[in-house]
């Protein structure tokens, strides 16, 4: 059987984790491959020796961890190393990086060391392949997923709605600030806002949201899988809470939580950035701009929208399938050979 090494360079909940759960655990994906999930040292990917067929990374590139992605390329010259972009796109660019030249100088080295990148979405994609970053014969799209079977099994929503929710770490990433304000601008004393999460920017987050009786701080969920071990609530759970999921990231490489919000069949609203883009199709708002005005508008209108038919949306029943036969084309590839050909991935 095949043997994957997976390399993580984080190691609390989160989208990230959730993903390689999914990909370590599910019945499929370990039917044609073991998935091994090793831990490396933030900023030292080439610190540990890896006895693999394909290796995948998962960590953070930035120019600390550059020499150790050479190491690991040097110590596995004759295996297929692929990389996986969870962190970077061009909202990223757009918010972080001041000397871009530099910053895609570093992206053209550190993509240059794999036999393939791994984009998680189209939008990121096309940014790739626009800056020159990465050749199209190198790139393949393959959209994260978690197990979505405990989303979907909640009750759908009906009537109007009520309470919003806000999933993941409180971080600037995140944008909760701007729908958190943009809530308190709405006067329904009826209208709740439940944060989920943890994070570096719990208390300017909790500075925003002031002393409005409305809105409540929970524990962050957990893996991100539908029964996710943290010590809050599993996202699940958190997502049965509400009638409605916010999506308001400044950039968002993908939007996990956007994605078990579809399967939930959640009145949801995304920004209009980035790999939240392409979930526009089916999400029920996306927000004009970024903006808490452009927020609050939007936040007023699902405030507005009365639930009468199932939100639940065809193509979230095919999310695990397409991500599981995404990276089976990928692996054979790799590995010169038809790995499985299992009704599975097709049921």
């Amino acid at each position: 059987m095949l043997r994957i090494a997976h390399l993580v360079d984080t190691t609390g909940p989160g989208a990230v984790t959730g993903y390689l759960d999914f990909l370590s655990r599910d019945p499929v994906m370990k039917a044609f491959a073991h998935h091994d999930i090793i831990r490396v040292p933030r900023g030292n990917p080439g610190a540990r020796q890896i006895q693999a067929d394909i290796i995948i990374s998962h960590v953070a590139i930035n120019w600390r961890a550059l020499p150790g992605l050479m190491l690991a390329r040097a110590r596995n010259a004759g295996t297929p190393i692929v990389h996986v972009e969870h962190v970077h796109s061009a909202g990223y660019v757009a918010h972080n990086v001041t000397a871009r030249r530099r910053f895609q100088t570093l992206l053209r080295c550190a993509y240059g060391l794999f036999d393939r990148v791994v984009a998680v979405s189209d939008d990121q994609a096309t940014w790739l392949r626009g800056r020159g970053l990465v050749t199209a014969q190198a790139l393949s799209v393959i959209r994260p997923c978690t197990d979505l079977s405990a989303f979907r099994a909640l009750p759908a929503v009906a009537g109007r709605v009520r309470s919003f929710g806000l999933i993941g770490p409180l971080e600037r990433q995140q944008g909760f600030d701007i729908a958190i304000a943009a809530f308190r601008s709405l006067p329904d004393p009826d209208l709740r806002l439940t944060i989920f999460g943890a994070g570096s920017q719990a208390d300017a987050l909790h500075q925003v949201a002031g002393n409005d009786a409305r809105i409540r701080f929970r524990p962050a969920p957990g893996t991100g899988t539908g029964t996710g071990t943290g010590t809050g609530t599993n996202p699940a759970a958190a997502v049965a809470q509400c009638d409605a999921i916010l999506v308001p990231s400044r950039w968002e490489p993908f939007g996990l939580a956007a994605l078990q919000a579809r399967a939930a069949g959640r009145v949801l609203a995304v920004a209009p950035v980035d790999g939240l883009r392409d979930l526009a199709a089916t999400a029920t708002y996306v927000c004009r701009g970024r903006s808490v005005r452009d927020w609050a508008v939007t936040l007023a209108q699902m405030a507005d929208t009365c639930v009468t038919i199932p939100l639940r949306h065809p193509a979230e029943f095919a999310a695990e399938r397409a991500t599981r036969a995404a990276w089976l084309h990928l692996m054979n590839g790799l590995a010169g050979e038809t790995l499985l050909q299992d009704p599975r991935l097709t049921a």
